[in-house]
């Protein structure tokens, strides 16, 4: 209690010490309205409401909307529109083309990893709507499953970098991934896509939105089939295909009850059918599984009055896995119930004030061979307090202080402080930020009745970054931000005590580079560039699965109803596990999509990837996809 108190006085405290100045918007504070909500959902924001910031913002990094041109943090915020215009409607092509992040995954079926700046795949916060995704029996209770989710009835995505536990708890060490449900808004629209393609390749969505008086609505329906695709490499002699199908159902309601009150309900249902291989190279007809994902959630928002407002949200997940080896099945299921309160004061123009409350149980249960494995539970509770000022209309200036009470173990205390500064006469924006943060063991971790130890502690971290953004003309603007990252008391299985230990640590630093120029007013050119050091302090090696070097290449125009997209990566080598020697090599991908608006109901598609058609390994023994083609056409109405 003495800490939840010392949380409270601190944030309080900017309040009465900074001087009266215009913050975010206008010399007067602006009201809830519609109108302003209608505003928010033309930003990148759709599913975040904010009564006092032009446009556009970004929400992840801070738990509210903040001006992007005064954001310190490293947020990648992703229009989805953009992706799906040219067929590709899966969520993990969106990583190919942000700073500072990889991706992994074993085959089109097995687990997809994310790794932001480094860090391990568990070190990411997923969220859909505000809830968290992370699955509670997976090995490290993280999220590894972005490649059974499309991208139907998503808005958009923000991927936010740096350490994020004295905003969200537990989890986010390296990032957060933020995925945000669109809104309906006006008149009743619908759309039909198909995409047919390499490798036995059939998508399908359908897609709905709009407003009813004070009702919106948005929902969506998607269904990807890939009949020809390997799971362990084919040029090792493993010639059986392995199907692959998963299906998405999205839905969104948001009904404004009175003038000050909004209900929300959404929800998500995601299902992947698969055939898998027993090991990276060895071929299986037998082996199969499936993965299930349910995602329910509701919320009301009331606006007291023009300074105070604050936001009640509910939820609940389940993930279950199955596979078959043969006539044997493994089960595991995960559930999450969380309920999450948000308060949010402006006491003033150019402060705002935001309290926090989350609750989060939860559970996991795993059978082998028809034996129960496990069955525990866990929950979880946090208060977090934050204030958001700026003394000046160019300084920006945020600190935040978190306690989170953990069922198994002492209480956590994180925190972070982050400014930027823009320099209005050199048009340059200077930024910092400085964090605590924390990954709780997951219940597989600790209870497992081969490997779990229950004494466990949390992987803890501390994290700095600091960067500049430089405006050039009207034309062209580009940024570096270095960052570094101490990682203690990581959790791996130790082989002396056949269990899990708090037995490595870690240091992870690097730059994050990009320049964007508009050569034309129809065009655009992008050039991102990572270069990062990643070392295991314990064995003096480095951390798996993370490139030295990552370079993208992005070219966009449009011309009338022509639209083109090209994207070109390299990516450096990597360690391939921490149990081998395996070094896998570096590697050239290039995507070109492009699209054509016959009229305002129909436009047609294509894209080509692995253009160059080069072999390319993301975990050793896997399958990658090699030259393909897909086209198709989108009908709305």
């Amino acid at each position: 209690m003495k800490k939840i108190i010392a949380v409270v006085l601190i944030a309080l405290m900017p309040i009465f010490s900074l001087p009266s100045s215009v913050v975010f918007a206008d010399n007067e504070p602006v009201k809830d309205t519609d109108q302003d909500e209608q505003k928010a959902m033309k930003t990148n924001a759709p599913n975040e409401e904010s009564t006092f910031i032009e446009e556009p913002v970004v929400v992840t990094a801070y738990r509210t909307a903040v001006p992007s041109k005064l954001n310190p943090a490293s947020t990648e915020v992703i229009n989805v529109a953009d992706a799906v215009r040219y067929g590709d409607n899966e969520m993990t092509s969106l990583f190919g083309a942000v700073n500072g992040v990889s991706y992994q995954t074993n085959g089109i079926s097995g687990p997809a990893s994310l790794y932001i700046r480094g860090t391990n795949a568990e070190h990411t916060l997923v969220l859909l709507d505000g809830l968290k995704l992370n699955d509670p029996i997976s090995t490290g209770g993280g999220f590894y499953y972005y490649n059974h989710l499309s991208l139907t009835n998503i808005a958009t995505v923000e991927i936010a970098r740096g350490p994020f536990s004295s905003v969200y708890g537990s989890d986010a060490i390296g990032g957060v991934v933020n995925m945000m449900t669109r809104r309906g808004t006006g008149k009743p629209t619908a759309s039909y896509s198909q995409t047919i393609g390499s490798y036995g390749t059939f998508d399908e969505m359908v897609e709905a939105q709009g407003a009813v008086g004070g009702l919106g609505f948005s929902c969506g329906f998607s269904r990807e089939d890939v009949h020809h695709m390997y799971s362990a490499e084919r040029r090792n002699g493993n010639f059986e295909r392995d199907p692959y199908a998963n299906m998405n159902f999205s839905g969104r309601l948001d009904y404004t009850l009175t003038e000050n009150v909004e209900v929300s309900a959404f929800g998500r249902y995601v299902r992947a059918d698969y055939e898998y291989d027993a090991g990276a190279n060895s071929d299986n007809e037998q082996y199969k599984g499936d993965f299930a994902l349910y995602i329910v959630g509701a919320s009301v928002k009331h606006s007291v009055n023009d300074y105070i407002s604050h936001t009640v949200t509910v939820g609940y997940t389940d993930m279950t896995r199955k596979n078959w080896t043969g006539s044997a099945l493994n089960w595991f299921s995960g559930d999450t119930y969380q309920l999450r309160w948000d308060a949010e004061i402006t006491p003033v123009e150019w402060d705002k004030l935001q309290i926090g409350v989350d609750y989060i149980q939860e559970a996991g249960e795993s059978y082998s061979y028809g034996f129960r494995n496990l069955e525990e539970t866990t929950n979880s509770k946090g208060i977090f307090v934050q204030n958001i000022c700026t003394p000046f209309e160019n300084l920006f200036l945020s600190g935040n202080i978190r306690v989170e009470d953990h069922s198994r173990y002492e209480e956590k205390l994180t925190y972070g402080f982050s400014g930027s500064y823009s320099i209005e006469p050199t048009r340059t924006k200077i930024k910092a930020l400085w964090g605590t943060a924390f990954k709780s063991p997951g219940i597989y971790q600790l209870y497992d009745g081969f490997a779990g130890y229950s004494a466990l502690k949390p992987e803890e971290s501390k994290s700095l970054d600091v960067g500049f953004e430089q405006e050039i003309g009207e034309r062209v603007s580009c940024g570096s931000t270095f960052f570094y990252t101490k990682i203690d008391d990581l959790i791996d299985y130790d082989m002396s005590a056949s269990a899990y230990r708090n037995i490595k640590k870690a240091r992870i630093y690097g730059w994050e580079n990009f320049i964007s120029c508009a050569v034309h007013e129809t065009t655009k050119v992008k050039l991102l560039y990572t270069y990062m050091q990643t070392k295991d302090e314990e064995s003096d090696k480095r951390l798996p699965r993370r490139p030295d070097h990552a370079l993208t290449l992005s070219v966009q125009t449009q011309y009338k109803q022509f639209s083109c997209k090209t994207d070109i990566s390299y990516i450096g080598s990597r360690k391939n596990s921490n149990y081998d020697a395996i070094k896998n090599k570096s590697y050239v991908l290039g995507t070109v999509g492009m699209a054509y608006d016959i009229n305002k109901n129909l436009s047609i598609f294509g894209r080509a990837e692995n253009i160059f058609d080069y072999h390319y390994v993301l975990a050793n023994g896997y399958e990658t996809r090699g030259r393909g083609y897909y086209g198709g056409m989108k009908l709305a109405f």
